[in-house]
């Protein structure tokens, strides 16, 4: 200390400094304090932006895809009416009235799968294991299209993409519909979000299923994880977007098909089997 007292005054005040920041090295002034705690709020608004940029951008590119999946499968269908004059019942039923095939077995020629819907056997059920076998190789090369991106059943056989099913709808029970062009714009294939139809099954909603997202009842409807909407192909093919909040009398308009500008179509839509159970080239 004798030392430290023979310093200069300038030089005993540099030193009494330096000890007190070596004292107390962590203190800071509140106006540090406040920078600080701004610049932590820019740098997680920069990023929550950030974040929110990226997830709206994997949505947009997710809707993309799902649009494509539903304009494939409702071309497919428009192609079978330009071939056959109608368009291809929701499901054919055996004789007791049990349904055996869907409408996307139908489909399949017009998706690259001639092949396959050569091996399907019409004389048994859509789960047998001859048909299964079918089932299994035409989802190995074609899952995406029986499937919305933003959906959680990849891994699965299931599809978000069902038919509308009805007396007066654009796919009947068992029955082949020729439409024309006024009905071009009734709902024909919605999304359901968490569905657990297999894509080969002859099951979809029915038309009061649908209703129910209109009237808010409960059980399944037509759904989507979509953030802006669900999606839906039209008898033209094309896909539009479905407000949830759309009224019944809107939605039912929508769906219903105008009998002046439809009729039903003689041919069957099951082709003649050879003995062996396969279908005729």
């Amino acid at each position: 200390m004798a030392d430290e007292d023979q310093l200069p005054a300038a030089q005993r005040e540099a030193l009494a400094k330096r000890l007190d920041r070596f004292e107390r090295p962590f203190q800071f002034s509140l106006r540090k304090l406040m920078l600080w705690v701004a610049a932590f709020a820019l740098l997680c608004g920069l990023l929550t932006s950030l974040w929110r940029a990226i997830e709206g951008a994997r949505e947009a590119a997710r809707r993309a895809g799902c649009v494509c999946h539903l304009k494939q499968l409702a071309f497919a269908l428009l192609c079978y009416h330009d071939a056959h004059g109608c368009f291809p019942p929701a499901y054919v039923c055996d004789k007791n009235g049990k349904p055996m095939h869907s409408w996307r077995v139908f489909i399949l020629p017009y998706f690259n799968e001639e092949a396959a819907y050569a091996r399907y056997d019409f004389t048994k059920p859509w789960n047998s294991p001859q048909n299964q076998r079918v089932a299994n190789a035409v989802w190995g090369r074609n899952a995406d299209y029986f499937q919305c991106p933003s959906g959680h059943l990849h891994g699965t056989p299931f599809t978000n993409y069902v038919a509308v099913v009805g007396p007066d709808t654009v796919l009947l029970e068992d029955k082949c519909r020729k439409l024309t062009s006024g009905n071009a714009q009734k709902i024909m294939l919605v999304e359901i979000a968490d569905s657990d139809i297999h894509w080969m099954e002859p099951r979809d909603l029915t038309f009061d299923e649908v209703m129910a997202l209109a009237r808010g009842g409960s059980g399944p409807t037509a759904s989507s994880r979509h953030p802006a909407g669900l999606n839906y192909a039209d008898a033209s093919s094309t896909v539009r977007t479905l407000d949830r909040d759309i009224d019944v009398k809107t939605l039912r308009k929508m769906l219903i098909v105008e009998p002046a500008d439809s009729g039903m179509c003689g041919e069957s839509a099951v082709p003649e089997n050879t003995q062996s159970g396969q279908t005729q080239p």
